[in-house]
Formats: structure tokens, C-alpha cells, sequence
């Protein structure tokens, strides 16, 4: 990790900044346990945490993001607070979202696929796992071969939205935030191998778009494999 961001992460300030995470991610999985959204059956997970985060994770993936809504509003602002650690609060639209890796200057426009869960995952991974973080960071910005951060990580989390619901990987869950926990080291298992196997690559962008698809597809085939890798980097 260098140097600056060593400083972030141990920064009083980062601690107070977690408890403000904290505190986003209670209301948010309130606002999902009450959300109407027609579920899914879970037929592979026999108990009710695991059923009670397949189902929250679903709720998450279809709630669309209400720029009236407080809670909305701090994940959001949240999120670029993490990445680029600039306290000033950022407009709602603007070339600040594409700098961090949106498609656009309207970061909401990103979220047609995965929701809020595409905007909470990466949250979680900045906020609480500042090593495989770091490390993604890194990859993203090699010189002549950047990609966009926020792009690949929302399509990290509608990756990790579809194991949840037709693998197994929650099983172990007792409750809603195991599950959550368990998924967030999946799809932080999918940061590190992106990170990974983009260093190793000569490819920029455009031609190297299948090393992402491949990752994708491999994480997918190896959810529990991908966790460890997570928890190995995290240690």
C-alpha cells in the first residue's frame, strides 16, 4: 500500500468514517427487508439466514437509487469520499464521477443492472478492505492502460448479486449480515483477481476486455475459491 494511503486508512478521520458506514449499511438493509419487490425461490439454501441474505441481496439488486432519499444520497457520497478522500460533498452529476470510473457524469445511469447493491459493494470494499482495495486501485491506473474503476466494480457486484441467488455461497450465514459479509468477500474476491491478472496482462482497455469476462466467468465457477482469495489478502 503506499504511502498516502496507508495514512487514509489509519486516520482518525476513516475511523469515524466507518462508523458513518456503519450506520448506512443498518439503514439500508432495513429499507431492503422492507422492500416489496417480488423474490425469488432460494431451493438451495435450507436455512433462514441464508434465505434472509439471498433475499436482501435481491432486494438490494432491484431498488433504484432516489436522489430524495437520505440514505441513497450518503452511499453515494460515501463511496467517492472512499475512493478519492475528499470530504467535500460532490455534485450529483459531473466529470468527478467519471474521473473515479462511472460511464457518465450521471453515475445513476450505471445502476440499471444491480441497484444499490452496485454502489454498496464497492462501499464495503473501500471502507473495510483497504489492502485488496489498494491493490485494485493500483491495477486501474497503470499508465496507458487505466480502466474504469467504477464500471468493472458494478459489474462485479451484479456478478456476485447472481451467485448469491443460484450457488450456494451463503450457506454458512446465520443471519442477514453473514450473508452480507459472505458476499461482500466474494465480490472482493473478484477485486483481487481483477487486480491480479490485469498486472500481469499487457492489455489496455479495449483490447483486454476478455481478461475481465474471464475473471467473471472463473469467480463464478469458484465461489468459495474466490472468497479465500479475498480472505488471504486481507490477513
Amino acid at each position: 500500500m503506499n504511502e498516502e494511503g496507508t495514512y487514509f486508512y489509519k486516520n482518525q478521520i476513516f475511523e469515524s468514517f466507518l462508523k458513518y458506514v456503519d450506520a448506512i449499511e443498518s439503514d439500508l438493509l432495513i429499507e431492503a427487508d422492507l422492500c416489496t419487490t417480488p423474490c425469488p425461490f432460494f431451493p438451495q439454501y435450507k436455512y433462514s439466514g441464508a434465505i434472509s441474505a439471498a433475499r436482501t441481496i435481491h432486494s438490494l439488486s432491484k431498488m433504484s437509487f432516489d436522489s430524495k432519499n437520505e440514505t441513497h444520497v450518503a452511499l453515494l457520497n460515501a463511496l467517492y469520499f472512499a475512493i478519492t478522500h475528499q470530504s467535500e460533498i460532490p455534485e450529483v452529476t459531473g466529470k468527478h464521477w467519471e474521473i473515479i470510473g462511472f460511464q457518465s457524469s450521471n453515475p445513476i445511469s450505471d445502476l440499471r443492472c444491480t441497484g444499490l447493491f452496485g454502489l454498496y459493494m464497492p462501499l464495503l470494499l473501500f471502507a473495510r478492505s483497504p489492502k485488496i482495495a489498494n491493490e485494485f486501485v493500483q491495477a486501474a491506473n497503470i499508465p496507458g492502460r487505466e480502466f474504469p474503476m467504477m464500471l468493472v466494480l458494478i459489474n462485479a457486484a451484479g456478478n456476485s448479486c447472481e451467485v448469491a441467488q443460484k450457488s450456494d455461497v451463503l450457506k454458512g450465514g446465520k443471519n442477514i449480515k453473514d450473508g452480507i459479509y459472505i458476499i461482500s468477500l466474494y465480490f472482493n474476491g473478484i477485486a483481487a483477481s481483477i487486480a491480479r491478472q490485469w498486472k500481469k496482462s499487457k492489455k489496455n482497455f479495449v483490447n483486454g476486455f476478455s481478461i475481465f469476462e474471464k475473471v467473471s466467468s472463473d469467480c463464478s465457477n469458484n465461489p468459495h475459491e474466490t472468497i479465500n482469495i479475498a480472505v488471504s489478502v486481507d490477513v
